[in-house]
């Protein structure tokens, strides 16, 4: 097969001149020289195949089209195949063009693979749904028909352009940019309700946008009418945007497509501009403070389990939408005088903000002297919780920062904004005029300091936000409210402190929180835990631990008799097996990493942060408690949400890996080969993952290989490994990747010839890892099991 049968020759000369350009020039020629969007975005593919695999260009022709099954030129129908593009739960799609003299039209074709083509009336059910629609957010039907082997086949518009995501972090966009491209795929949803058209697999990957902006809704391949009795939720689906019911397989509304919205929206709102276009740990921008709480409150309405609960229809939905943008109260919120003056202020103009802003600051003071005297005839403690819980959080409006959007931006929906940079400097210069006026006392001057350092905390700016913080140590403590807003404040220093590496200032001002509490009685909030929690960590003392432990177990106490949030318990379940496990007691470690995992198990898996729960409590069964069975009854559900939805194909190895652990320890080699044969590709350009987890990889395989026998095999992939091993500049800081090498290249080379210099081999590995150990190898919790269990399996051969 050469080059030309998959891709256009003008991409290939174009490809070969932009590579002669300086790496830093190249976008620019090639955006100069492209001649169609498709020639800029085959060749912006192909850059970034070579940025990721070297010799992509060689491999290229015996490797491209394994997935698909039919290869470039074949005719399907009036269409010429052109290259494979994906593969969905329904069938393969390609790109195409048709067959005409007359002139050239691309497009995209999906053709039932092998475990579908006995069911060609779901091709015909969306052949009839997709030419019913007729919107510009939706991709339209072109053609249909039977391929060359029986399958029913379907002709898509094709759109040329970005996942959803990923045109997010490649423009750029801010919240408002983004919640406009939600507003677009709500209006894309809406329509095809309105024809009474269930999508049912929304998600990420499904919504593309063009390069001029436009959003376009593809693969109805899941829909179904809302009129047809096939509304069972069998087909295949996304687990992380699917509604309960559709799990469960009840019956479908258009409340399961809210739900979806939901997630995607979740999506928008947290995703990073550092990511290029995958999931990524990295960067600092998450949910707008702008849009935070009213945002938040859009999302979880539509993540709602019951269908009821959630917006009755997507135009309600996006109303909301429409409102934050626009700083107007949103449906989903219950009003408030507070709330709405939040909101009168943030959408109006310069003299209606400033009358604004000194009303809000006359209701804060009737405010609070209404609450002073609700204080003094009160005599239920529920009361007076909630009446400080409300003066907190008026005072935490963040008016000023709202108060600035308005005397800063200009009015109307479609009005630009100006730069949020203005608005930053402005509100640090008040911050700053807080700060040096500050005289203990000021609690206005204290909330201005205390939202300004939290903004700063939120940007991982640790240091200016000690800054704004560090002055509200000398708040009093005669008030509820002060003295709820000095522990609040002096939580997030400390948190700072231990950020910028001031651990000695930050472990003494945490032991006088802790104190302080006690004295006041003022516990057991997630504040209280952090600090805790943060001191067990700075100082590794086990009278530290324990008492982040007792708070913990009491905090538990009184969340399960009240009504704790599913997030903090989780967290606190995850916190306390990590102390559990520095101190050594491990079933106890298993015990509250299995609760923080059941707490998520049955939500969306919305983010790598949900992934995590359940790797960090497979890791314990697998490593600790030596259980191979119950990792496998979850690890594989987290398989496709980790690659398909977070595009996070490392964390996908990592899962894979820990599959193959569990098959080991359960005997089950070709799983366990299966397993790593899957993940070995995913990491072969990313070997600093989790010190060097591709290696951990290669040892499994091996390890299973010689079970079955294989030995040769096993050898032929142990020693290429080995010899990269030793070329990785990094590994040094890998634990103890390199000695675990070494013992199992003595382990082969005992099942390929038992006599001494093997043994040596093998024993050689042994006490290098004993050499490596950093805290003795008495206090090794993990390796010495591992060699113990090759010994066994070495003794019985």
């Amino acid at each position: 097969m050469d080059w030309e049968g998959y891709t256009p020759l003008p991409v290939r000369e174009l490809l070969m001149a932009t590579l002669d350009e300086h790496p830093d020039n190249r976008m620019a020629y090639l955006k100069a020289h492209a001649s169609t969007e498709i020639e800029f975005n085959e060749t912006v593919r192909l850059l970034r195949a070579l940025d990721a695999r070297p010799d992509f260009l060689e491999a290229l022709p015996n490797s491209t089209f394994e997935e698909g099954s039919f290869a470039p030129g074949t005719v399907i129908g009036n269409w010429n195949v052109r290259r494979h593009l994906g593969r969905g739960g329904m069938g393969d799609v390609y790109l195409v063009n048709r067959v005409s003299a007359e002139f050239s039209q691309f497009a995209a074709l999906k053709i039932a693979h092998s475990a579908v083509s006995d069911r060609p009336q779901r091709f015909e059910t969306e052949r009839h749904i997709l030419a019913s629609l007729e919107h510009a957010g939706i991709a339209r039907i072109i053609d249909g028909g039977t391929g060359p082997d029986v399958r029913p086949y379907l002709v898509m518009e094709w759109v040329d352009g970005e996942r959803l995501t990923e045109y997010v972090c490649s423009h750029e966009m801010d919240m408002s940019q983004r919640l406009q491209l939600f507003a677009q795929i709500c209006d894309a949803v809406s329509y095809a309700h309105s024809k009474f058209v269930l999508h049912r697999d929304i998600k990420p990957s499904n919504i593309l946008v063009t390069r001029n902006g436009q959003v376009k809704l593809v693969d109805f391949g899941v829909s179904s009418l809302l009129d047809s009795p096939d509304t069972d939720g069998k087909h295949p689906l996304t687990r992380r945007y699917c509604a309960p019911e559709q799990l469960s397989g009840e019956p479908l509304s258009t409340a399961a497509d809210v739900f979806a919205l939901g997630g995607v929206l979740m999506d928008l709102a947290t995703i990073r501009q550092s990511e290029n276009h995958a999931r990524s740990d990295h960067g600092m921008e998450d949910l707008s403070l702008h849009f935070h709480g009213d945002l938040s409150i859009v999302i979880e309405k539509c993540l709602r389990d019951t269908p009821s609960d959630r917006y009755q229809s997507v135009s309600e939905l996006k109303a909301d939408i429409d409102h934050v943008l626009q700083n107007r109260p949103i449906s989903a919120r219950p009003e408030s005088i507070v709330y709405t003056a939040r909101k009168f202020v943030a959408r109006n103009t310069l003299a209606a903000a400033l009358a604004g802003l000194f009303i809000i600051s006359l209701f804060l003071g009737l405010l609070g002297t209404s609450i002073q005297m609700n204080r003094a005839i009160a005599s239920e403690q529920t009361a007076l919780a909630a009446q400080l819980e409300l003066e907190f959080e008026a005072r935490t409006l963040q008016g000023y920062e709202y108060g600035l959007q308005a005397l800063y931006a200009a009015i109307g929906k479609d009005a630009e904004r100006l730069d949020p940079q203005i608005i930053d400097a402005s509100m640090i210069r008040l911050a700053e005029d807080a700060r040096s006026d500050f005289d203990g006392r000021s609690m206005d001057d204290a909330f201005m300091l205390y939202s300004m350092g939290q903004v700063m905390m939120f940007r991982y700016k640790f240091a200016e936000a000690a800054r704004f913080l560090e002055p509200l140590r000398s708040l009093s403590l005669d008030t509820e409210i002060s003295r709820t807003l000095y522990f609040e404040a002096n939580s997030d220093l400390a948190y700072s402190w231990v950020e910028i590496g001031k651990t000695d200032a930050a472990e003494n001002l945490i032991r006088g929180l802790l104190e302080q509490r006690a004295l006041h009685h003022d516990e057991y909030d997630l504040s209280h835990l952090q600090d805790a929690y943060s001191l067990s960590t700075i100082t590794g003392l086990e009278a530290d631990q324990d008492q982040f432990l007792e708070i913990g177990r009491e905090t538990l106490k009184s969340w399960e008799i009240g009504t704790a949030d599913t997030d903090d318990m989780a967290w606190l379940h995850n916190q306390m097996g990590s102390v559990y496990f520095e101190q050594g007691r491990i079933d106890s470690a298993i015990e509250s990493f299995t609760a923080s995992f059941e707490l998520y198990r049955h939500q969306p898996i919305r983010s790598l942060s949900d992934i995590t729960t359940a790797t960090n409590l497979a890791i314990f069964q697998i490593y600790f408690a030596r259980d191979g069975d119950a990792p496998l009854s979850y690890l594989p559900d987290y398989l496709g949400p980790s690659l398909e939805d977070l595009g996070a194909p490392d964390v996908y190895a990592f899962i894979q890996g820990l599959i193959a652990e569990a098959a080991l320890l359960n005997s089950d080699w070709d799983l366990a080969i299966r397993a790593t044969e899957d993940a070995i590709p995913h990491l072969r350009g990313n070997r600093s993952f989790r010190d060097g987890w591709y290696y951990n990889l290669v040892l499994m395989k091996v390890r299973a290989l010689v079970q079955l026998g294989h030995i040769e095999k096993a050898r032929l992939l142990l020693d290429p490994a080995l010899e990269d091993f030793d070329q990785e500049a990094d590994s040094n800081g890998w634990g103890m990747r390199a000695c675990s090498m070494q013992v199992v290249d003595g382990y082969v080379s005992i099942h390929e010839r038992r006599d001494p210099r093997s043994e040596a081999m093998f024993e050689a590995g042994v006490n290098a890892c004993r050499s490596a150990s950093e805290k003795g190898w008495d206090n090794e919790k993990v390796m010495p099991r591992w060699i113990e269990a090759l010994r066994s399996e070495l003794r019985a051969i």
